[in-house]
């Protein structure tokens, strides 16, 4: 009975103890949560959810309804859709819960290779959890569950399976292929994600440049197979499933979408790439020699192949920056928790001004919820229940999330006019050849015909005018002039006026 009494309060003191090694984790883990009850998902995400929801009510996607990504963008989010039609749960709520999971996944995926390599140690793990955290669930604030995100939380173990192999330790040949799908999915959602991947794979290549045999080895290796098994499966399935891809949207946006690039003097001076450099700088400062060791030199050399993924495609959208940005900060935070001696109080004094900085700036930055929340507020009391919403805009962020919020169904094709917009851009700024200019301007002439076809077709109950910026076409429109007679304007919230449809037209 002794015994019993002892060992109970031992076993209690030894998991309270363990469980304050994770304080900081669960600190930033209920901050992480406190952040997604707060905010609901972004414009892209929420758009994304509509389109699956169109999918799955018949909707032919790029027919019906025109999406400019590759149909692994609408497919990531599907499973989502699905439960809420068939059991009630709200999408976004699914959604949340799976990138919680999958990061959860990830980084314990993550920790099992790190400490097998001997890269961490064990005492080290409570620190490095909520170093991880702080990057996968907070980082993101608006651009949560953006697939960037996504993409970055699926590469982390490849990643770390890289940093295992140039430390010259065997990794178990079923670890490596689960390494590897969620490589190759990342991949398949976008295939600028390939870059980050690429670039970390060259060093280890490099470092074994005079084993021509291991280097060959290293080629075929299980996470490398299983990454290529995944994305060649994608494009097999695109092929097959959605031919309307390559031949609807692909034309679409060789001719709109690719050209309108913004500069690299831009996209080098936004606070993404600012505050990556800085990081970045620090970092290798902080490392010096050791930044050729495994862990910080794959970290860092992601990180620039994420930024070359940011230049290539040529928007300079926050979160197309936040990947690059989270592993640099992810990196320095680790350089940090393991300095030892005299500079350990300067470097600590550094970081905690770095990150007291760095974290506000980012999440400023990370917010692109530019929808106004006066808007939906105004829509839920005017509409009728379950509006059916559409929007004379160029911005997605008008429609999207607004529709879901007030629990409505988007009728437009497109999430905006975005195409006439591309347009008038390229047409002013590029000044295009004949035949491409002709193109241009039928894409743009094709944008207008859609949305005067979706009023005429679907009888909106609700019509949102963005007056924010230059719509002269709409007003030089016949079909949507004559569309819009059976409107009336009932309120102007945020510079975007609500159009309700008269009774009876």
């Amino acid at each position: 009975m002794t015994d019993i009494t002892v060992a109970v309060p031992a076993r209690t003191g030894f998991a309270i103890a363990r469980l304050a090694k994770f304080a900081p984790a669960l600190a930033v883990f209920a901050l992480a949560v406190l952040i997604r009850v707060v905010l609901h998902l972004n414009p892209d995400v929420s758009w994304l959810l509509l389109v699956g929801d169109k999918m799955l009510h018949g909707a032919r996607v790029y027919v019906d309804v025109i999406e400019t990504n590759p149909p692994a963008s609408i497919l990531l989010y599907l499973p989502a859709v699905w439960m809420e039609n068939h059991f009630g749960i709200a999408a976004e709520t699914v959604v949340v819960l799976s990138v919680f999971a999958e990061s959860f996944a990830s980084l314990a995926l993550c920790r099992r290779l790190l400490l097998r390599a001997k890269l961490i140690r064990e005492d080290e793990l409570p620190l490095f959890a909520g170093a991880a955290l702080l990057m996968l669930l907070v980082l993101p604030f608006d651009t949560f569950a953006e697939r960037e995100q996504i993409a970055l939380i699926g590469m982390l173990p490849t990643l770390c399976v890289f940093m295992s192999r140039l430390a010259n330790v065997r990794v178990e040949p079923g670890l490596a292929i689960v390494a590897g799908l969620g490589a190759g999915a990342a991949v398949a959602i976008k295939f600028y994600f390939a870059l980050p991947l690429l670039t970390a794979f060259s060093f280890l290549l490099w470092q074994n440049r005079r084993d021509l045999w291991k280097a060959a080895g290293l080629l075929f290796a299980p996470e490398n197979a299983a990454a290529l098994l995944v994305a060649c499966g994608y494009g097999a399935v695109v092929w097959r499933c959605f031919p309307a891809f390559s031949q609807n949207i692909l034309p679409l946006l060789l001719t709109l979408y690719v050209p309108v690039k913004a500069s690299v003097w831009f996209m080098m001076a936004t606070p993404s790439f600012f505050m990556w450099a800085a990081g970045a700088v620090a970092a290798v400062a902080l490392a010096r020699r050791k930044i050729l060791e495994p862990l910080p030199a794959i970290l860092l050399l992601a990180s620039f192949g994420f930024v070359a993924a940011v230049l290539l495609q040529g928007k300079g959208w926050p979160y197309h920056g936040y990947p690059a940005l989270a592993l640099v900060l992810l990196l320095l935070g680790i350089l940090l928790l393991r300095e030892r001696g005299p500079r350990l109080r300067i470097s600590a004094a550094l970081a905690v001004a770095a990150y007291a900085i760095l974290l506000p700036l980012s999440t400023i930055w990370f917010d692109e919820s530019n929808e106004p929340k006066r808007l939906v507020g105004a829509v839920a009391q005017l509409a009728p229940q379950h509006p059916r919403i559409i929007a004379i805009s160029d911005d997605l962020a008008i429609g999207s999330p607004l529709t879901r919020l007030v629990h409505g169904e988007w009728v437009g094709t497109t999430h905006s006019q975005w195409m006439t917009d591309y347009a008038h851009y390229l047409l002013r700024k590029t000044h295009p050849d004949a035949q491409t200019a002709a193109q241009i301007r039928r894409y743009a002439t094709l944008d207008r015909d859609m949305l005067a076809s979706d009023i005429a077709s679907h009888r909106p109950d609700v019509v949102l005018v963005d007056r924010r910026a230059e719509h002269a076409w709409i007003l030089g429109s016949l079909p949507l002039k004559a569309m819009l007679l059976g409107y009336r304007e009932i309120k102007s919230v945020s510079g975007v006026e609500i159009w309700l449809r008269k009774t009876g037209a």
